[in-house]
């Protein structure tokens, strides 16, 4: 397994065992599996971009990952509730570099880096047909390094 698999997996435990609430939504590593008629609820943990420094006896790479949240809420003061818990719950740990360095021994930073407002996904069928509503979804980024 990849050193950036074994990371992302670590997120993802960590994501599932935060709480209740997030239990049993399903998690994704890269948007493109995701169908949003199907897979909403759901949570998103992906590794962007890749910047690699060779230092003597290892590799550092840096990548940004994103984590991300659709919901399938329509009610918008719903939805901002959901994303509260959410940044709470899961997020709030990773910025403690202390909690970092306990998921994964190839970590040596993972810094925050912000989050997005609360955006919402349409479709449209037709050009004449009216807009439907398929999620609204949040995504908090961070900077990460990790030596392979």
């Amino acid at each position: 397994m990849a050193v950036i698999e074994e990371i992302l997996q670590s997120i993802s435990d960590h994501i599932i065992n935060s709480s209740v609430e997030w239990r049993d939504i399903p998690i994704f590593y890269h948007r493109s599996e995701v169908n949003p008629n199907n897979d909403v609820p759901c949570i998103i943990v992906e590794a962007k971009g890749i910047n690699g420094k060779d230092e003597s006896c290892f590799i550092e790479n840096t990548r940004n990952i994103e984590i991300s949240l659709y919901m399938d809420e329509e009610d918008s003061r719903v939805a901002l509730r959901k994303v509260w818990s959410f940044e709470e719950d899961i997020l709030e740990p990773f910025k403690d570099k202390f909690f970092i360095l306990s998921l994964n021994d190839n970590i040596s930073s993972f810094k925050y880096k912000g989050t997005s407002d609360i955006q919402t996904l349409e479709v449209k069928e037709e050009k004449d047909s009216p807009w439907e509503f398929l999620a609204r979804f949040i995504t908090v980024t961070f900077e990460l390094k990790y030596n392979i």
